[in-house]
């Protein structure tokens, strides 16, 4: 083979391009982890701090709800509301027998809808049941109580 026809070969070309392409691109992300990783570092440091830090009774008072009317069963909500949360909702159109049906129907149709987040819908139920039952009103017929939807959907 001549050296004039090796120089003008283009055979393997594509080999070579691919190879310089593949090294930066695990260049370009190696210079993105060490630019990120310290930040996630320092992040994920503080966290471990604040949840060894906390006390989970501090977040959610269990002993406050047991036997709060809501029964025995932690809030099960994921959005972070706390009881006065659901017991504001419970009241928030009034207190007459009509608002809190009013209410309770809401957050019944949010639960079969599925349009609330997962628990919410529960545990609005349970305030405004607790509440009603504060109140001296009846529960409707047909509607379950709190704790057969907690039970039915989170166990015992």
């Amino acid at each position: 083979m001549s050296i004039k026809r090796y120089l003008s070969s283009d055979s393997g070309a594509v080999t070579v391009d691919w190879v310089v392409l593949t090294a930066t691109l695990v260049g370009l992300g190696l210079a993105v982890i060490a630019v990120v990783s310290g930040g996630t570092s320092d992040l994920s440091s503080d966290v471990d701090i604040f949840l060894a830090s906390t006390d989970i009774s501090e977040v959610h008072d269990w002993a406050a709800q047991a036997g709060s009317g809501w029964g025995d069963f932690p809030l099960v909500n994921v959005v972070g509301f706390d009881m006065a949360h659901y017991q504001e909702f419970a009241t928030r159109a009034g207190t007459t027998e009509a608002a809190m049906l009013g209410q309770l129907n809401e957050a019944y149709q949010a639960y079969l809808a599925g349009t609330w987040p997962e628990g919410d819908a529960i545990d609005a139920i349970g305030a405004t049941q607790a509440a009603m039952l504060e109140a001296g009103y009846a529960l409707p017929e047909g509607m379950p109580a709190y704790a057969e939807l907690y039970q039915q959907n989170y166990g015992s």
